[in-house]
């Protein structure tokens, strides 16, 4: 795993950072400066919102030493703000701290029919849109590999203000189609996360939570995810 230029991080694994940069209008000087902080291409096939047309992530590796990588990363983020506007350059940037992966076989075992024929595992919850945008404080992302999502699982998981993106395959992963729910506070992703993991959508091949940190935009009226009250 490449990590962000110029942070020192502790050796062994430890919770991932990553810090997402989303760009609506790309130049090669922009992105020649991102590759040389560490950053990385990061392709989708389908992004939400549709305006952004390149996108680039990078990634730190944290444990005892937290906030002081996180304060590290913050001013990285504040510098690469200033300096896209200073270029021109209108984008937003996500940091993110990932806090549990779950994946599932590839030909995981039904556990009974109900799974296979009926869609209930969120209908305790309510999801609301909050009209807000660029302020959610987590992320719930369910994959599955691309083409293999039942219409009526997509169907279920709009009804509740997931949105979807899509990544194409590459070298060392198959093409996705992602679900993505971004939530106003850290518990209420929690909880959707622990009820899909309980109780998994079928096909789904594993699901991820992660802490916001912060959203950073070039302009105040770019497109951004809405915020989903989950309650």
């Amino acid at each position: 795993m490449k990590l962000l230029s110029g942070i020192l991080v502790s050796t062994g694994a430890g919770t991932i950072l990553e810090v997402h940069v989303d760009l609506k209008t790309p130049t090669l000087p922009f992105k020649a400066y991102l590759r040389n902080l560490g950053f990385e291409d990061d392709p989708f096939s389908v992004f939400h919102p549709p305006e952004y047309t390149c996108h680039m992530t990078g990634r730190a590796r944290v444990h005892h030493d937290e906030r002081s990588i996180i304060r590290e990363v913050a001013t990285l983020v504040s510098q690469i703000v200033e300096t896209s506007m200073e270029w021109g350059v209108d984008l937003y940037v996500e940091t993110e701290l990932v806090r549990a992966t779950h994946y599932f076989p590839k030909h995981r075992k039904r556990s009974s029919k109900k799974n296979e024929t009926t869609l209930d595992q969120l209908d305790s919850f309510t999801f609301t849109r909050s009209g807000k945008f660029g302020e959610a404080r987590a992320d719930v992302h369910i994959e599955w590999i691309h083409g293999t999502v039942p219409k009526d699982v997509q169907e279920y998981l709009l009804e509740k203000n997931f949105y979807w993106v899509g990544t194409p395959r590459t070298a060392h992963f198959p093409a996705e189609d992602i679900a993505t729910l971004q939530t106003r506070d850290f518990q209420g992703a929690r909880k959707v996360y622990d009820a899909l993991v309980a109780s998994p959508l079928l096909r789904c091949t594993g699901i991820h939570l992660e802490a916001k940190l912060s959203t950073k935009a070039t302009r105040r009226d770019l497109p951004m995810p809405e915020v989903i009250n989950v309650a």
